[in-house]
């Protein structure tokens, strides 16, 4: 699994965020799990804890989804001093933010496409550019007081 994002620091993962995580043990590199990151909590024994869900497990090379065997998600212990259990990678290059513009920008690209193709709309099967039609009908379907300068038709 290819990860493009650089390494999180345990103590900065943010809730609601979708995160990578790879066992840090030299002999056991293959072992991951991805999940949402719900929060930071002491457990009863008072060590800082961190908790994932809903969250995928790799056990034995497949893929296991956590709430199976545990309805609370995956939780994991925060190590105060030494190296963490996993490396901790976000699951995007994209904040949630940037996600929705890209999205926006995708589907207005695509009504653009779909207005400037070809539409076959007279009975000599002529074609016209899609948008040139759009505008053609506007014209002549449109009252003219409509939005002038002047202001709204009344």
């Amino acid at each position: 699994m290819a990860v493009n994002s650089p390494e999180v620091n345990i103590y900065k993962l943010v809730p609601g965020e979708e995160y990578c995580a790879f066992i840090n043990r030299p002999n056991r590199e293959d072992k991951y799990f991805r999940g949402t990151f719900v929060e930071y909590y002491r457990n009863s024994a008072g060590y800082q804890m961190i908790r994932f869900y809903p969250a995928i497990q790799e056990y034995y090379g497949e893929m296991l989804p956590i709430p199976a065997t545990n309805p609370l998600g995956l939780y994991l212990r925060v190590f105060e001093s030494g190296f963490q259990s996993y490396k901790y990678y976000s699951a995007s290059r994209f904040t949630k933010k940037e996600k929705k513009e890209i999205l926006e920008r995708s589907v207005l690209y695509e009504r653009r496409q779909y207005e400037r193709g070809l539409t076959g709309s007279t009975p000599n099967n002529l074609w016209f550019p899609r948008d040139l039609v759009r505008e053609l009908s506007l014209k002549y379907l449109t009252n003219s007081k409509v939005a002038k300068r002047t202001g709204w038709r009344k």
